[in-house]
């Protein structure tokens, strides 16, 4: 009796997963070599169909089909044993478990599932395994950008080799920690790196023989960006990324004018003022005697970018002040940005020597999030003057990339700068975030020019739709059920192929293991590669 419900508690509580089991054995092949083993569960299941159909009520069929065959063979047992012919009750025996088995089967795994093979013209999305990731050269073959793991083996994109990567992941799941610090210690070549946490510098910048670290929150090195303005295209870089236009503002002419005002005056100034002295400059200075000083270089380029301004109404340069001063005051009182740009220890074109660590915390980014991205757009225009494919390989990974100012020009370099051996890494919470900095269709190129991806999670629902699409389809073996209502109820099974999400949107708010997509090649599972848990990563950060 006990047995009798067990196998009642198993049938309703695993049958559908038995099902799944049964069938992938037929999908590998191998249910040929089990057609002697499943022929009596044919057998049965068309008897039980025959009498009942297949529902619950099949278990009283299988109780009576199995007391018959027990008894027989217990019938047969005692006339060979009476004979002393104990071999052939031992066959008699192994027959009739066996067929017994058979029906018991019929009670979880319809014979029909037997004859439906997956064919993949819906999708053949499917996970890579540890095999293909080394065939590809993913697995321990150079160092360079860390993805994850599997097997136990570190799942890296090379260094040498081309593409850029996003990093996705709500807080405190182990982006910095699998991804980041990972990859600068294994990156074969120099890099520029935003230290938000900040923890960077304390765990890698050691490792690093050449190194300059900027620091927003001590006095460490020092950075004027007015000193590397070598064309107006550099100022109007700066004024844009200083006071963004928003592509929904209805009037953007105040901003537009402290703009030309912002460009004229560090075009005039840049050999003559900091960033930092620049800024107090114009936020102390009265608005028409600033127009005027400006008005009366004698640089032409100066002249040019005041022009637009030169001519403009008293009441309208007053909100054109309010502008500057709103924008540049917390430049203009701030004592370590003062000192942080009074010179400038290294230079964008030391990238090609030296780690540059730009450090901040997350409290504050808000704040300079606008000076970190003068910074980095400065870098991005030297890289993106570099010859093809020259040496060293620079990374430039971006920490919270959709909280700093707007950078058209690193969005402009993503599909460029791989030409000149440079890979960029964003690191982001969501999609929804860059949506919200850069605007939709800006989006789709950013993503467009990320060729690899590593996803911990997606909460959004603008991530999780653009992480499963991405993944793809998988075609998958859907069973329909009819039945005719009468005495024995009869039932029906039909059996057709339906496309279906490898990963299902809602999935990614809850992923056990991140996804990471390898461009070219799939998408794999893989476990996170925390630095903590390698132990040469740890023998290096901790020096044990």
């Amino acid at each position: 009796m006990i047995l009798w419900i067990i196998i009642l508690v198993i049938y309703f509580s695993r049958k559908e997963k038995w099902d799944i089991k049964f069938k992938k054995i037929r999908k590998k092949g191998k249910g040929k070599a089990l057609k002697i083993l499943f022929f009596p569960q044919r057998v049965g299941g068309f008897i039980v169909r025959a009498i009942l159909g297949r529902t619950p009520f099949s278990m009283v069929v299988f109780f009576i089909l199995s007391s018959l065959i027990v008894s027989f063979w217990w019938l047969v047992k005692v006339s060979l044993q009476s004979k002393g012919l104990d071999t052939a009750t031992n066959i008699i025996r192994m027959i009739s478990w066996h067929n017994t088995l058979g029906m018991f089967f019929v009670l979880f795994v319809d014979y029909q599932d037997y004859d439906v093979e997956i064919t993949g013209a819906l999708g053949k999305a499917k996970f890579l395994d540890g095999k293909t990731l080394d065939e590809n050269g993913f697995i321990d073959k150079q160092k360079g950008l860390v993805l994850g793991k599997i097997n136990g083996n570190i799942v890296q994109r090379p260094t040498h080799k081309d593409g850029n990567i996003g990093i996705c992941g709500g807080s405190r799941t182990g982006k910095t920690a699998s991804n980041l610090i990972p990859t600068i210690l294994n990156w074969q070549g120099k890099g520029l790196v935003i230290d938000i946490k900040p923890e960077l510098v304390k765990k890698t910048s050691h490792l690093k023989k050449n190194n300059f670290v900027l620091s927003l929150n001590e006095q460490k090195a020092k950075y004027n960006p007015l000193a590397h303005l070598k064309t107006v295209r550099d100022v109007l870089d700066m004024s844009t990324i200083l006071f963004p236009i928003d592509e929904n503002v209805k009037e953007p002419y105040f901003k537009q004018s402290a703009q030309n005002i912002f460009s004229a005056s560090a075009w005039e100034f840049k050999n003559k003022k900091s960033f930092g002295k620049l800024c107090k400059w114009l936020c102390s200075t009265d608005i028409q005697t600033i127009v005027t000083t400006l008005s009366d270089s004698t640089n032409d380029n100066t002249k040019m970018l005041i022009s637009a301004v030169s001519n403009i109404k008293l009441e309208q340069l007053g909100s054109i002040m309010n502008e500057i001063r709103n924008t540049l005051l917390v430049y203009a009182v701030d004592e370590n940005l003062q000192y942080v740009t009074s010179g400038s220890d290294f230079s964008p074109e030391s990238i090609e020597n030296n780690w540059v660590y730009l450090e901040i915390t997350e409290d504050t980014l808000s704040v300079y999030g606008g000076f970190i991205s003068l910074i980095i757009t400065q870098f991005v225009r030297y890289c993106s003057k570099r010859q093809e494919y020259q040496e060293p390989p620079i990374l430039l990974a971006l920490d919270e990339f959709p909280r700093l100012a707007k950078m058209d020009v690193l969005i402009e370099g993503l599909g460029t700068l791989g030409s000149r051996n440079v890979t960029t890494m964003l690191i982001f919470q969501s999609l929804a975030q860059i949506d919200k900095k850069y605007g939709k269709d800006t989006t789709k190129i950013i993503m467009d020019n990320l060729l690899y991806f590593v996803v911990h999670n997606a909460t959004d629902t603008s991530s999780q739709e653009y992480f499963s699409r991405k993944a793809g389809n998988k075609t998958e073996i859907v069973k329909n059920q009819s039945r005719k209502e009468g005495i024995g109820t009869d039932q029906n099974f039909s059996y057709n192929q339906q496309s279906v999400p490898l990963i299902r949107p809602e999935e990614f708010a809850n992923l056990k293991k991140p996804i990471a997509f390898l461009y070219q090649v799939g998408i794999a599972e893989l476990d996170k590669s925390f630095w903590f848990e390698n132990t040469e990563m740890k023998k290096l950060i901790l020096g044990d």
